[in-house]
C-alpha cells in the first residue's frame, strides 16, 4: 500500500484523470508567460536562500570569541534533528491525508 506506486508510468493519463476530477492544478501554464513566471518564482526563491545562507554565515563567522561547549553542540544538533523530523512527519501526513481522500470536499465537516 505504501511502495511505488506503478501508475506514476501512465503520468499522461493521470494528469488527464486528475484534471477531470478538478484535483490537478498545474503552478504555471503551458504559455511562454507562464514558463517566465515560473523561472521568476525559482530565482526569486534561491535569491532568497541564498541572502539567507549569508547572513547565518556572517553571524556565525562573527561570533568568533564565543566558545559553543559539547552540551551546546549537542543542544544544537538535537534542535537541528528535531526540527527536521517534526517538518518531515507535518509533510508525510499532509500526503497521506491527500491520498487518503480526508482532504476531498465531501469528507468535510459541514
Amino acid at each position: 500500500m505504501y511502495g511505488f506506486d506503478w501508475r506514476l508510468a501512465q503520468v499522461p493519463s493521470l494528469i488527464c484523470h486528475y484534471r477531470a476530477q478538478g484535483r490537478f492544478t498545474p503552478i504555471a501554464g503551458n504559455d511562454e508567460k507562464g514558463k517566465i513566471k515560473a523561472f521568476a518564482k525559482i530565482v526569486t526563491l534561491a535569491a532568497l536562500l541564498g541572502l539567507a545562507i549569508y547572513g547565518a554565515v556572517e553571524v556565525w563567522t562573527a561570533l568568533e570569541d564565543v566558545h559553543i561547549s559539547m552540551h551546546g553542540w549537542i543542544a544544537l544538533s538535537a534542535g537541528v534533528l528535531v526540527t527536521f523530523a517534526l517538518g518531515a512527519g507535518l509533510m508525510f501526513m499532509v500526503f497521506y491525508s491527500n491520498r487518503q481522500g480526508y482532504d476531498d470536499p465531501e469528507n468535510q465537516p459541514d
